[in-house]
């Protein structure tokens, strides 16, 4: 039950406080005040001396309080709060704000950032004292620091000691996605330019240590589960996109309905023709063709171009060692897109996102006919499917038997004769 409280705070300067509290339910109870400095607790006094301006009637007149500060107010001001222990009820006259004692500030504010602020400040009034500064995030108060740290660029240029430097370092970084104003005060007055920190949409490393903080103080397994759900989810529609764009997926669906609603006439340019984005068609092989290193590689580079002569764009991708980002720019200087992790981290992610998209698909070598024809098939229908043999290695294998004088390669040559001549009826550029 909260019961009425009557009393006043009568003086309160830089030497003393004073006043008087009662709660007339319980006039013979001392009433226990607490006194906070800009929200920090700093005394207890009970009210509990004798004032006879106090005494009448059921009142005896020994409500009042009175204390010297056990420490010196802050030189910059302060905001002292009066208020009893038991349910912390205001006394009438409270808060008082205590002005600042006279200074002349000289510093810098030089840093300012979403981790921590930092710079120099000095009084000139009274250069031994510290001086101590709030810092405000947005207008709201988030620290006090004090200047006294040692700096030996401000001992150097004549500042005394060189201790007036000062740096505070946030409970948390602040939020990267809005806009903050970070300011200092000294007492009422600002010191220093405030800081504007802008809020980024890019995926920036501040950004990034901002989400993995987030993502390491997750203790609950329905939380992490929650999360990862999350990032899949947004690793699918980042991937959904680049294989949009790639194949250009919306061009050419605006380049058929152009086509539907603007029929060829004779004589005149087709408007698909001249809007329709280039086929896009992609090469799977085990890696990164090298025409320095086999074969093989020539033979693949040299369909690649052919076919990108032809007006396709052309995209490469390793089905067993992924490319090195020397082979992707080897690639690249060529006209080739090299699809690589973490976008495309497979061929089937690859066949998967493009899909439709696709009009050729090109398998080199026999086993990647195998693992991604199916595939092929499943998920680009239309697309013209090519398996290029790079060589019989059937025949190879036969003639090394022959000479060699050994049945048990010649049974391995003959099982993988059957497995070439299943593709016999595919498309075969070799």
């Amino acid at each position: 039950m909260t019961v009425s409280l009557v009393g006043y705070v009568d003086v309160c300067d830089r030497e003393q406080f004073a006043g008087w509290a009662l709660e007339p339910a319980w006039p013979d109870r001392p009433v226990r005040i607490q006194v906070h400095v800009d929200g920090e607790l700093v005394d207890e006094v009970d009210a509990d001396h004798f004032r006879a301006d106090l005494r009448g009637g059921d009142w005896h007149g020994n409500y009042a309080f009175q204390k010297a500060w056990p420490l010196p107010l802050p030189h910059e001001g302060a905001l002292v709060e009066f208020t009893d222990a038991r349910e912390g009820r205001p006394l009438t006259g409270s808060p008082v704000r205590i002005p600042p004692l006279p200074s002349s500030l000289v510093g810098a504010f030089d840093v300012a950032d979403r981790y921590h602020v930092a710079g120099w400040v000095r009084d000139e009034a009274c250069p031994d004292r510290t001086v101590w500064l709030t810092v405000w995030v947005d207008g709201q108060p988030a620290g006090r620091i004090a200047a006294n740290r040692f700096r030996a660029d401000l001992r150097d240029a004549g500042f005394g000691t060189g201790r007036h430097g000062f740096h505070h370092a946030f409970s948390s970084p602040i939020d990267p996605l809005t806009d903050h104003v970070i300011e200092l005060r000294h007492g009422e007055e600002r010191f220093g330019t405030p800081f504007t920190i802008p809020g980024t949409a890019s995926l920036s490393a501040d950004l990034k240590t901002h989400f993995s903080g987030i993502l390491r103080g997750l203790d609950a397994p329905l939380e992490r589960a929650d999360a990862l759900t999350f990032l899949v989810s947004e690793a699918e529609r980042l991937r959904t996109r680049d294989a949009a764009e790639l194949t250009a997926v919306r061009e050419r669906e605006e380049a058929r309905q152009a086509q539907r609603l603007h029929p060829t006439e004779a004589g005149s340019p087709d408007p698909a023709q001249t809007t329709a984005p280039r086929p896009v068609a992609l090469f799977i092989d085990d890696r990164a063709p090298d025409p320095e290193r086999d074969a093989g590689s020539v033979a693949v580079l040299s369909h690649i171009h052919t076919i990108r002569n032809l007006g396709y764009r052309c995209c490469f991708m390793a089905s067993r060692l992924s490319p090195s980002e020397e082979d992707r720019m080897r690639l690249e200087q060529q006209g080739i897109e090299c699809l690589m992790p973490p976008v495309f981290p497979c061929p089937e992610e690859a066949l998967r996102q493009l899909g439709s998209g696709l009009e050729v698909v090109y398998l080199h070598r026999l086993n990647n006919a195998e693992s991604y024809s199916a595939l092929t098939r499943a998920f680009a229908p239309t697309a013209t499917l090519i398996w290029s043999v790079a060589d019989l290695a059937s025949l190879r294998l036969h003639r090394q038997a022959a000479v060699e004088s050994r049945p048990e390669l010649e049974r391995f040559a003959s099982r993988l004769e059957v497995r070439e001549n299943m593709w016999r009826d595919r498309r075969t550029v070799d």
